[in-house]
């Protein structure tokens, strides 16, 4: 019986991982215009430029997402230079980022934005450091208790 719990089990995480299908560029894009229209008000030529933008920035995701997979696949580790670089690349994109936003949207929607925006970013920070301190929690008691 075990036999088969582990068997169908690992069926099921296979199946999970095949029927997992990820948007397009284009569809994140979309999906993020509207939610920002949505909420900040858009006009039309407002709308088009963010739709360009998110269009942008889904692309340079799925870019590097891409570049990531094919480093795990190859079983490489960044070095530190590389880390610091992709890190600085990050930062780089995020501020033109924020320049493009404040160009697009009023004074009034930009503060709306900037201030949605690091809510999201400041409960993904405590989300995570939850998760890494309930992952270190487990390998404490895992390791005491073995």
């Amino acid at each position: 019986m075990a036999f088969m719990f582990l068997v169908n089990l690992n069926a099921q995480e296979n199946v999970k991982q095949e029927s997992r299908q990820f948007c397009t560029p284009e569809q994140v894009a979309e999906l993020q215009t509207k939610k920002m229209e949505l909420d900040f008000d858009l006009n039309d030529k407002q709308r088009k430029d963010l739709y360009q933008l998110n269009l942008q920035n889904a692309q340079k995701r799925a870019q590097n997402i891409e570049k990531m997979k094919a480093l795990k696949a190859e079983n490489k580790i960044l070095s530190s230079d590389e880390r610091y670089q992709r890190r600085l690349t990050i930062l780089d994109d995020q501020k033109k980022n924020q320049t493009e936003m404040k160009r697009i949207l009023g004074e009034k929607q930009y503060l709306s934005w900037k201030e949605t925006y690091q809510n999201k970013r400041m409960n993904f920070q405590h989300m995570n450091r939850n998760r890494k301190f309930a992952e270190n929690n487990c390998r404490n008691y895992c390791r005491l208790n073995n």
